[in-house]
């Protein structure tokens, strides 16, 4: 009796271990596929969380663009303005030149854009105009040159070169014949001579700055200096957030 309950013990624990490895078996495989099922999920999770890096990386990429440009404008616009400051305050003695440029401010309005002629180039009284110095021989008809009115004024004249002509009353040499747009008749002729240089840039409806500029120079360098640190500051307090 003995012996046979011994056997029955072998053959029930026997029995349990084949149970048992088939239970670990079964369990292995239910995890292996809960990792399944979740995996796409996960598979989703990390692709969001790549493009979210992605993006903030673009995004902060192009914010540091975007003040490297600002940075660049901000800087030329403000050493624009001192040097115009500058040169406007130096230009007041017409006579002299500035690397080959004058600066002058338009009086009257004889250039004004006539819609008769449609021609363009013309500018009105109050703005400011650059002229850059040519040899006299180099104009060429349709440009607006500055040039005396007479080889003994001191004066400026700044007008629309209309006819160019190799000899004028029987004498050779080059003159010219020049004309306001606005105006209805044309200027007497002039020698190479008497021409100064050439315009090449107007800036609108600035002659009144021009003229504070030249009298009160000091203040406004202290005032484009000013606004340059505050733009600064402003600048700072935006992309630092």
């Amino acid at each position: 009796m003995e012996q046979r309950k011994k056997k029955k013990h072998r053959k029930s624990s026997q029995d349990r271990q084949p149970r048992k490895k088939n239970q670990r078996k079964l369990q292995q495989e239910s995890n292996e596929n809960r990792k399944k099922r979740n995996r796409p999920g996960q598979d989703r999770l990390s692709k969001k969380r790549k493009r979210s890096a992605v993006h903030k990386k673009k995004r902060s990429l192009k914010k540091e663009w975007l003040k490297n440009l600002l940075d660049l404008l901000f800087y030329v616009v403000t050493l624009g303005l001192i040097s115009m400051s500058v040169l406007f305050a130096f230009s007041g003695d017409q006579n002299k030149t500035i690397f080959g440029y004058r600066i002058f401010s338009v009086r009257t309005n004889s250039m004004a854009p006539n819609k008769r002629d449609q021609q363009s180039g013309g500018f009105y009284a109050g703005d400011v105009i650059i002229v850059k110095d040519i040899p006299g021989n180099q104009a060429k008809t349709g440009d607006v040159i500055t040039y005396h009115p007479s080889m003994e004024s001191k004066a400026f004249l700044t007008h629309r070169v209309v006819k160019k002509l190799d000899q004028l009353n029987g004498h050779k040499g080059i003159y010219y014949v020049t004309k306001g747009d606005n105006n209805n008749t044309e200027d007497l002729p002039i020698s190479e001579k008497q021409v100064v240089g050439k315009k090449l840039i107007v800036f609108p409806k600035i002659g009144g700055i021009l003229k504070f500029i030249r009298e009160n120079f000091v203040v406004s360098i202290i005032f484009i200096l000013s606004v340059f640190g505050f733009i600064l500051v402003i600048k700072m307090y935006i992309f630092s957030k």
